[in-house]
C-alpha cells in the first residue's frame, strides 16, 4: 500500500509496501495486478522524491519483465529496501535507476525467508543469490556519490542467503563514509571456502574498503559489534 503518497511526495520521501504474495502469479513469479506493479515503477519518477522506501519485494526479478530502460532516469538519492528477500539479478535493476545515489540500505527479512523458501519450490535455473562482489559491481555507477552504505540480514549457517564465495570490493566508491556489512561480505571464512570447494585468501581488508571511510559496523550473528 502507499502511504499517504501525495503528503510524503511534498516531504522529499516516499513509502511504498508491495502486495502479499497472493497477489504474486505462482507460475511466472510476476504481479498479478499489472497496474499496481506499475505504481512501484512510477515512484522512481517523482521529481521532488529523494528518499525511496521499498518494503516487501519477493521477487526482485519482477523489475527485469517487459520493463524499458531507466537508468539514471531517477531523482532518489536514498534509496531503503527492507522486509525482503535475497537478492537476485533483478535488483541491480533498481540500483541503477537513480543519477546520483547517495544512500543504499538492504534488510531481509528474517521471519519470512523459510516461507519464501516454501513458496518458491523450485529455483529458476536463471535466478540466482548475488554474491558480496555482485552487490559491489552494482553500485559502480555510483562510485563517485555514495555516501553510506548499509546490508543487514542473516548470513551464516546452513542456508546464508548472501553468496559467499566472493567478498565486497568497496575501494573505488570514493566517497563512501559509513558502511554496516555482514561478516561474510568482507571476509571468505574457511568453512565457507571448504563447503563451496573455493581456495581461501585472507586479502587485507584496507585493500577492499573506501579511502574515504569514517565508521564501519560489522554484523555477525545479526547483531552489528
Amino acid at each position: 500500500m502507499f502511504r499517504n503518497r501525495a503528503l510524503l511526495s511534498l516531504a522529499n520521501c516516499l513509502e511504498v509496501e508491495t502486495s502479499e504474495r497472493d497477489d504474486i502469479d505462482k507460475q511466472t513469479r510476476d504481479l498479478k495486478n499489472v497496474t499496481y506493479k506499475e505504481l512501484i515503477l512510477s515512484s522512481f519518477d517523482f521529481p521532488d522524491v529523494k528518499l525511496l522506501a521499498l518494503s516487501g519485494v519477493r521477487d526482485w526479478d519482477l523489475f527485469m519483465q517487459d520493463s524499458p530502460d531507466r537508468s539514471s532516469t531517477s531523482n532518489i538519492t536514498s534509496l531503503s529496501l527492507t522486509n525482503t528477500v535475497p537478492a537476485d539479478r533483478g535488483l541491480m535493476k533498481p540500483i541503477s535507476w537513480s543519477k546520483a545515489l547517495k544512500s543504499f540500505r538492504y534488510e531481509l527479512a528474517l521471519s519470512e525467508i523459510r516461507k519464501y523458501r516454501r513458496f518458491e519450490s523450485s529455483r529458476r535455473p536463471d535466478r540466482f543469490i548475488l554474491s558480496a562482489k555482485e552487490f559491489s559491481d552494482a553500485l559502480k555507477p555510483h562510485e563517485h556519490c555514495l555516501e553510506e552504505l548499509f546490508i543487514e540480514g542473516h548470513t551464516t549457517g546452513d542456508e546464508p542467503n548472501f553468496d559467499p564465495r566472493q567478498s565486497i570490493d568497496l575501494h573505488s566508491l570514493t566517497n563512501l563514509r559509513y558502511i554496516g556489512l555482514p561478516f561474510n561480505f568482507l571476509f571468505t571464512s574457511q568453512p565457507d571456502a571448504a563447503d563451496y570447494g573455493i581456495s581461501y585468501s585472507a586479502t587485507a581488508i584496507s585493500k577492499i574498503l573506501p579511502p574515504a571511510l569514517e565508521r564501519l559496523h560489522i554484523e555477525m550473528n545479526n547483531e552489528y559489534v
